[in-house]
Formats: structure tokens, sequence, C-alpha cells
């Protein structure tokens, strides 16, 4: 028997491609999202994550651009397949601006992997 979620979003797979912007290090941190949803993503990043602990992500789908503030909630530590790069928990801020982006970027990427990964997201998505 599984235990209950403690995750209040669905969560959706992906592997889409990242850079994080206002940044003061010269060379921006870029990875992959691997999985999003309304209160955050899992990621794998080259770059140091940690010494900004609130940043923004330009993601691009397609031809949109997608620019959502974010912090860095956790470290998974380095990829065993990639030293160079380690995994990420980002949890997405809460303000008005970014909700609207959040919500556009977590619609596009669940409408790509057809819904999977859990429920139907409803209009609700802050709870």
């Amino acid at each position: 028997m599984t235990s209950p979620s403690r995750r209040l979003h669905a969560r959706f797979s992906c592997r889409v491609p990242f850079i994080v912007t206002k940044s003061r290090k010269p060379k921006p941190a870029q990875g992959y999202l691997l999985n999003v949803g309304m209160g955050g993503a899992f990621a794998q990043a080259q770059g140091d994550m940690e010494d900004r602990r609130k940043f923004q992500l330009q993601v691009t789908l397609e031809s949109r651009i997608f620019l959502v503030e974010a912090e860095v909630i956790w470290n998974g530590g380095a990829d065993p397949k990639d030293p160079k790069s380690a995994f990420y928990g980002f949890r997405f801020i809460d303000a008005e601006a970014n909700r609207a982006q959040v919500r556009l970027l977590v619609d596009r990427i669940r409408s790509e992997s057809g819904g999977e990964g859990g429920p139907r997201i409803s209009r609700n998505y802050w709870n």
C-alpha cells in the first residue's frame, strides 16, 4: 500500500531546457526541468544554484519564452551520470504576475505530456 502524496499540486514529467537569468554570475546556470507542477519543479542544472536562493528561470517551449521567478529549496547532490551537474528542487514564487507565467508554463507542459502524471488541473491552481 502506498502512502498519500505530500504534494499539493500534480507534477508533469518533462525535459525542458532552462537558463537562469538575473544572476550576478558572468555565466548563468542552465539545465533541464525534469518535472513541473504549479508549486515548483525538479531540475538538473550545471552551475552553483545555491549562491542565489531566488532567481528567474527563462524557459523556452517551442517559440514561447516563459520567465518564472523561483527559489532553490533543496539540493539533491551531484548527478552520478554527470558529475558537473546536480539535482535541485525549485519552488515558484507566489506572486500575481508570476502565477500567470507558471500557469501558462504548466498548462503547456501538461498538454504536451498528454496530461500524464496527475489529475486534470482545475482553475484553483494555488489552493
